[in-house]
């Protein structure tokens, strides 16, 4: 196992985290690669290919898992529902390498590497209320339609940019609630102030209930 892999490797991780998605966007076409529908009861990787109309997204929910440090941590992960029934789900992780588990000390160090996992409902969300047994809360997001596709097209834009230029997860500044912090920044019409709730995940939804977006 590497203290500090190198992150612009494929090679390094565990299952379901040694590749990345990709997303091409062809006007309101949007087609992705290595969308995850692992299946953790056998531990067995699995990816598809899929295509959505970005004209066709309809909502976003917005799914809260707390866990550690007496619950005041919590796992954030993002749903982009269509009106012609079809979905996705986004969370995004530390990626990890074979047999490793989480380390509040390599957490704060470059050591894992930063993935934004594209994946199916059974895939996410399936994991953690089938198998951890996680309580789960869930809000959706009160955007219009507009806003709705320029965060969809922001989180591709990162995506997309992870492939050429990777980046490390750090509890504190790059996480899955700072990239959802940093998306309110750069599309929301409102004046988004950085807090205490960005730090103890856990909290966001009294943070985006302040500004009227749950």
């Amino acid at each position: 196992m590497y203290l500090f892999p190198d992150i612009k490797r494929n090679d390094i991780w565990k299952k379901g985290y040694n590749k990345l998605a990709k997303i091409d966007v062809d006007w309101n076409k949007l087609f992705f690669q290595n969308i995850r529908d692992m299946d953790h009861k056998n531990f067995e990787e699995h990816y598809f290919d899929d295509s959505f109309d970005l004209d066709k997204l309809d909502k976003i929910v917005l799914y809260s898992i707390p866990f550690g440090l007496k619950k005041w941590l919590s796992h954030l992960i993002l749903e982009f529902k269509f009106s012609d029934g079809k979905n996705i789900f986004l969370s995004v992780e530390a990626r990890r390498q074979p047999e490793e588990w989480f380390s509040v000390l390599k957490w704060l160090i470059h050591h894992y590497g930063l993935i934004f996992i594209w994946g199916t409902e059974n895939d996410l969300i399936w994991l953690r209320r089938n198998i951890r047994k996680d309580k789960i809360d869930s809000w959706e997001l009160k955007i219009d339609k507009e806003k709705a596709k320029q965060w969809l097209l922001y989180f591709i834009n990162r995506t997309n940019k992870l492939i050429e230029k990777p980046e490390y997860y750090n509890v504190v500044t790059s996480n899955c609630t700072t990239n959802l912090y940093d998306a309110l920044k750069e599309i929301s019409d409102k004046n988004i102030k950085f807090s205490w709730e960005i730090v103890l995940w856990a909290f966001i939804d009294r943070y985006l209930k302040r500004y009227d977006i749950i």
